[in-house]
């Protein structure tokens, strides 16, 4: 076997050494991009749950605002047809503003859930809100008025209902714009 002299060993000492370093570089690199990539993954997971959790609240939310204006328009139909809605109207009216007055919850966590997700001046905030004003503004028409129930018309109340139907398809139209969801 031939004599290695100290200039082979140290050759391949540097050979060896160098083949080390660069491996342990490039894989610091390639596990700090991972690591990155999981950071962004686990974020986006977290915004993509906080968004389904404000989309099922604003769906509650509207379903029993959708159910109160439904009870308004039974009644006002009886109305129109009868000239006087049935005779337990008011009990059913105030069982479905009760269910209405329940579901502001999920209105303001929406509205909390929108906060962390998108910030305060959002416009899908701003659309929520712009939404409960026009059934606040029917609910003090309807129920606050005098000692009697003002019920609207079937044609207010489908004006109303066309309205209110563009404020929810803006604010999920926003929303979907506000969290960067592409139409992909």
């Amino acid at each position: 076997m031939p004599e290695l002299t100290s200039l082979q060993i140290l050759d391949t000492v540097v050979k060896v050494g160098l083949g080390a370093l660069v491996t342990g570089v490039v894989s610091y690199f390639i596990s700090e991009r991972n690591r990155q990539h999981d950071v962004e993954k686990t974020k986006w997971e977290a915004r993509k749950d906080i968004l389904l959790e404000a989309t099922d609240s604003a769906q509650q939310y509207f379903s029993s605002a959708s159910k109160l204006l439904a009870a308004l328009d039974g009644v006002s139909k009886d109305i129109e047809s009868n000239g006087q809605p049935c005779s337990d109207f008011k009990k059913f009216l105030n069982g479905k503003d009760e269910s209405y007055v329940d579901a502001i919850g999920d209105l303001e966590r929406c509205y909390a859930l929108l906060l962390i997700l998108v910030g305060d001046n959002s416009e899908a905030s701003k659309k929520i809100w712009e939404y409960e004003g026009e059934v606040s503004s029917l609910r003090n028409s309807v129920f606050r008025s005098n000692s009697d129930f003002n019920i609207p018309t079937r044609h207010e109340i489908s004006q109303l209902r066309g309205n209110l139907s563009n404020l929810r398809k803006d604010f999920y139209c926003s929303l979907r714009k506000n969290v960067g969801i592409n139409n992909a």
